[in-house]
């Protein structure tokens, strides 16, 4: 957060500012002490908020003159410009900042690049993300999947920081060019996996570069993705127990997302092959909360699948299901235990946040499971109100907002294969995003500018200063 607009206290001087003060303020432009109507004593801008630098990676070209801006060459109060000034961009700010990202995305020094790769993050999350993204896709698809790819495989033999940021970005590339590319997972799929199997990166990198290639398989709808979904289960096979160090538990959340893409009677039999077992083994042995939470939820996910594809009267409870997805009668009976307790934890080894945790979280699981209750909640997005009644579509929209980030709520507006993954039809055009100003942005500072005249002219008994000189109100 950039930082605070300093204040000083009230002038002590009593009555407001008249028009005339205000109209002959041009005159003093020639003079040493005149007084920047945008860094006035109540407006000053701190030195703290002009050291943080924007990482955006791009200088901005579009500053306003402003004492042009303010007042009139003859010295009167112009007709204000009501632009979209709370906006983040403008589309010529946006398209600026993603072609000087692109070019310094290409430099020798790590910091560029990481300033770079943070822009293009920002500009692709942002309510201009659509117009980001469509540029991108027309001007700089191949040369930035190329970029991409090459800066990935550079990680796997000397990784450093720039690798989350290259893989969040990776996956925003991935939604904003799905339907426009058919290459895309072709092309991040091999240095995606020698991340994911170079242990030298760090056990979070390597989760990260897994959750990357599975969300870019399933945004995209490769043809590929019953070879991943083979890759993945093998992953997950390996459990806490082996000696390899891979991500066992981020597999177990990508397995779920690729199985939302096929059908039931293969989930089935994959559980039976082995998923469940796997899943089981991590809920058990398995010693932090991520790892407990996240077997909790692909077994809940399971059950599931299992209630929805009976054909039999259902039984009257889920957990009933049991010989659907598991051979091993002895195996089901313990892993629904492991359930309940979970839902339950009381053990001392485990801090009270952690147990805060896992009750929150198994209590949903444990409702489906043993009670038959579906998860009931909603989000609400710009332009629709998704509702939330399946494990399914939790693990969905949990893996957009960490993607999205910031931009989760304008996901429906800028990025049309969201709408068809979450089926949303028809947005509510009537509710328009509301622009979140920064405090000290250029916007900010004009906004406060603003209300700073309106003051001025409410204490000499007129309007606002956004009427025009003649009295007619601009809006």
């Amino acid at each position: 957060m950039r930082g605070n607009i300093q204040r000083e206290k009230k002038s002590s001087s009593s009555g407001g500012i008249g028009r005339s003060a205000l109209k002959n303020a041009s005159i003093e432009t020639n003079s040493t002490e005149k007084r920047n109507p945008r860094k006035g004593k109540r407006g000053e801008v701190s030195d703290d908020e002009s050291d943080e630098a924007d990482l955006s990676g791009a200088k901005d070209n579009h500053e306003i003159d402003q004492k042009s801006s303010v007042f009139g060459f003859e010295g009167s109060p112009r007709k204000a410009k009501k632009e979209n000034d709370f906006a983040m961009d403008t589309e010529d700010d946006v398209l600026q900042t993603v072609k000087e990202s692109m070019e310094n995305l290409l430099s020798e020094k790590p910091t560029s690049r990481m300033n770079a790769t943070q822009s293009l993050i920002e500009s692709l999350r942002s309510s201009n993300g659509r117009i980001a993204g469509d540029y991108l896709a027309n001007s700089y698809q191949t040369q930035i999947q190329t970029i991409l790819s090459r800066l990935l495989l550079r990680q796997v033999g000397t990784p450093n920081d720039e690798g989350s940021g290259l893989l969040d970005l990776t996956a925003l590339v991935a939604i904003s060019f799905s339907g426009q590319s058919n290459d895309v997972f072709k092309k991040f799929q091999g240095p995606l996996k020698k991340l994911v199997e170079q242990p030298l990166v760090g056990a979070e990198l390597q989760a990260h570069a897994l959750f990357t290639l599975g969300f870019i398989c399933f945004i995209n709808r490769d043809a590929e993705q019953t070879e991943l979904w083979d890759y993945v289960e093998d992953l997950l096979s390996t459990g806490p127990d082996s000696e390899a160090d891979l991500p066992f538990v981020q597999a177990a959340r990508t397995w779920v997302m690729l199985a939302i893409l096929m059908d039931d009677e293969q989930i089935l039999e994959r559980a039976q092959e082995g998923v469940y077992e796997a899943l089981s083994r991590i809920l058990t042995d398995a010693d932090d909360v991520e790892s407990r939470v996240t077997a909790g939820e692909a077994l809940a996910f399971l059950y599931e699948v299992a209630h929805r594809s009976s054909s039999d009267a259902l039984p009257e409870t889920v957990s009933a299901l049991s010989p659907r997805l598991c051979v091993q009668p002895a195996l089901a009976a313990d892993t629904l235990q492991c359930l309940q307790a979970a839902a339950k934890e009381s053990s001392k080894k485990v801090s009270k946040r952690d147990k805060k945790e896992l009750h929150a979280a198994f209590r949903a699981v444990e409702a489906w499971v043993f009670e038959g209750g579906a998860p009931e909640s909603a989000v609400q997005l710009h332009g629709a109100t998704i509702e939330c009644t399946s494990f399914s579509r939790t693990f969905v929209l949990e893996d957009l907002k960490r993607v999205l980030g910031s931009g989760f709520q304008s996901v429906l507006r800028n990025f049309d294969v969201v709408r068809d993954i979450l089926e949303v039809e028809f947005l509510d055009e009537d509710v328009a995003p509301r622009q979140r100003v920064e405090k000290g942005s250029k916007a900010d500072k004009r906004r406060h500018l603003d209300r700073k005249l309106d003051r001025a002219y409410a204490g000499d008994g007129g309007g606002t200063y956004y009427e025009d000189v003649d009295g007619n109100d601009e809006y």
